[in-house]
């Protein structure tokens, strides 16, 4: 089952995009389905309004452009799309490929309604040619199942399960690789990731009458990362480059120098800042645009909780219920998990459902209130814009670890940053996986792909 949707689409087109950008090459009846019942819903919402005539209209091009981008078949789609996933992390387009069969069935559709259907042979009119040898009338099965849209819970289940494992990831380079990070250590996980914005103001320019203009004002943005329950002991963190007996640099990156004592110590708040290139950027800050102005929609924030352990100590959400006794790391849940699955399906191939199975669940939350810090050089009104909703807070860019990108450039001065807060658009509360899934993605176990 699928769980409710956060902070869902404020537009068709919206959602039409959501499901274009994850599931291309999914079976074109599959996409024709979703886009009919989405198409119901919206009408059922908005009847007798422009929306609803909106909707309606835009469905057409939504649906060319979908059914274009997707192929005839499942089984070809899925091929696709793990091709395009063997660049992300070890295991992303094997757990793809599994999500798919297990979203859309191994069956194509051709295959399946060809299963349901039956015919009656036509007699009458004597075969004049090989092609009117035989005729037939067909009839086929049909069900209505106006709440299964396969594309739609393939393409969320999908996007969800690659950023908790992305975060996994990029949380165990961060902290030292798998040879030195402690990320695994405890019985669970818990991480941040948060948009931050960044305005920059222009040259205020005086004109022939004395009039000043004042510049423009645009938005960077950037993404940060935390580690919100790390270990008890100290984390080691090692100098990785000198010049004439000046340290320059800390290793692993979720360490800073500490301008005072010359040391090496995790950052504050356990919080880093992520590459420019990292996919998960685009997950919690608004899309490339022009960056005029202030623009703050869109800017989000979440955090991860992740838990190991069988099926049947986990509830309807959340983590496990049962909590009596040593609980295993996450590290040794994994390990012990992966074997005992193996196991105990080879035991028991025929049964579907193992309550014994060891799952790794993801549950989402949203950060509940961003923070903002304006800079002298910000106008009241757009000091109260930047905090309009947040908490102030003088050090939020250096507590995320954007010191150097909040400061003032040639001909541009940095006038405030905000940190995100809420759902991104299209949110799942919670996504599961198999424990060999992270294993393989953090570098633990050998690549599936050899």
């Amino acid at each position: 089952e699928l769980p409710g949707i956060e902070n869902a689409w404020g537009t068709f087109g919206g959602f039409a995009d959501a499901l274009l950008g994850a599931v291309e090459g999914v079976d074109v009846a599959a996409g024709a389905a979703t886009l009919a019942s989405a198409v119901r819903s919206w009408k059922a919402g908005e009847n007798g309004t422009a929306a609803a005539a909106w909707a309606a209209s835009e469905a057409a091009e939504a649906a060319t452009r979908m059914l274009a981008g997707w192929r005839r078949t499942a089984r070809s789609g899925l091929e696709r799309g793990a091709a395009a996933a063997k660049f992300d992390y070890d295991g992303a387009s094997r757990m793809a490929e599994e999500l798919g069969d297990a979203t859309f069935g191994t069956e194509g559709t051709g295959e399946l309604l060809h299963s349901m259907s039956f015919q009656v042979e036509l007699r009458g009119k004597p075969a004049r040619t090989t092609r009117d040898r035989r005729r037939f009338q067909r009839f086929v099965v049909a069900y209505p199942c106006p709440d299964f849209q396969p594309a739609r819970d393939f393409a969320l289940r999908d996007r969800w399960r690659r950023i908790a494992v992305r975060m996994v990831v990029e949380a165990m380079d961060a902290s030292g690789g798998r040879d030195r990070s402690p990320l695994l250590q405890g019985f669970e996980l818990r991480l941040r990731l948060q948009g931050m914005a960044f305005a920059f103001k222009g040259q205020d320019v005086v004109q022939s009458r004395g009039d000043v203009k004042q510049g423009a004002v645009h938005t960077e943005y950037g993404a940060s990362m935390a580690w919100l329950n790390p270990p008890g002991e100290p984390l080691e963190c090692n100098i990785t480059a000198e010049y004439l007996g000046f340290r320059r640099s800390c290793s692993p990156r979720i360490c800073e120098l500490d301008a005072r004592t010359s040391a090496c110590a995790p950052r504050p708040g356990w919080a880093w800042p992520l590459p420019e290139a990292s996919k998960l950027k685009a997950e919690v800050t608004p899309p490339p645009g022009p960056g005029q102005g202030l623009a703050l929609r869109g800017l989000a924030g979440i955090e991860v909780t992740l838990h190991c352990g069988s099926k049947r100590a986990f509830g309807t959400r959340g983590a496990p219920l049962s909590q009596a006794g040593r609980r295993p790391s996450l590290d040794e849940c994994l390990r012990r998990g992966w074997r005992r699955n193996a196991e105990t399906k080879w035991a028991e191939p025929w049964r579907l459902y193992h309550p014994s199975e060891v799952v790794v669940v993801a549950t989402f939350a949203a950060v509940p209130q961003g923070d903002c810090s304006p800079a002298s050089g910000a106008t009241p009104g757009l000091a109260a814009e930047l905090c309009e909703g947040a908490r102030p807070d003088p050090g939020v860019a250096q507590r995320m670890g954007f010191a150097t990108a909040a400061r003032s450039r040639f001909r541009e001065e940095f006038v405030g940053a905000r940190s995100g807060a809420g759902w991104p658009v299209g949110s799942l509360p919670e996504v599961f996986f198999k424990p060999e899934d992270l294993l393989e993605a953090v570098g633990l176990v050998d690549p599936s792909r050899n």
